[in-house]
């Protein structure tokens, strides 16, 4: 398997979670229930948009850790992490009863899951699977402690989104069981 010395498409997922950041007006990328009909898309856009600066650091610490170790074991591993969670969650987030959403937590868990089942069944080392199962206890636990409520990285009245990062995880597990099955291209003939 060929590693990918610099994890370009992490660091293009995390440069634009950052320029986004910038932009002066972010809820017009937010999902809103009361704009789903006219504009569809935000289901996708919402996922780079945060609701608080601790928020997005802390997305984009998850996205870019587990974003760089998954790519640096495979690239297409890392891209269909990414577009699995980003499909994934939009999905999640048009069929709650959510009225705005807004992160990229579930692009971060479809990573973290993703990475954490190549390196527990792939990893050649006993410490790399060590690292794989942490990383699976880590997104389990996380689900299984949420509860809807005050969070510190939330403003008020802004709860979790469990059904995002449930949606993420299955998106991590999806991902990785596409590149792990997947049939070996026939070498050219001559």
């Amino acid at each position: 398997m060929a590693r990918a010395l610099i994890p370009w498409i992490t660091l293009g997922l995390v440069a634009i979670l950052l320029a986004v950041a910038a932009i002066p007006n972010p809820a017009v990328l937010e999902y809103d229930a009361g704009h789903r009909a006219a504009q569809p898309w935000r289901a996708f856009t919402s996922q780079l948009v945060h609701w608080s600066p601790a928020m997005l650091v802390v997305d984009v610490f998850l996205a870019g850790i587990a974003g760089a170790i998954v790519e640096r074991r495979s690239r297409a591993l890392a891209s269909l992490a990414i577009a699995f969670g980003a499909l994934a969650v939009a999905g999640a987030v048009w069929l709650s009863d959510l009225v705005r959403y807004r992160g990229s937590s579930g692009i971060g868990t479809a990573l973290l899951v993703a990475g954490g089942l190549e390196l527990t069944l792939r990893a050649g080392s006993r410490q790399a699977r060590r690292v794989g199962a942490v990383a699976l206890a880590v997104a389990v636990l996380k689900i299984a402690l949420e509860r809807p409520g005050a969070s510190p990285l939330l403003p008020e009245g802004v709860v979790a989104a469990t059904a995002v990062h449930v949606a993420g995880a299955v998106a991590g597990a999806a991902a990785f069981l596409c590149v792990r099955f997947r049939t070996p291209r026939a070498a050219p003939q001559n």
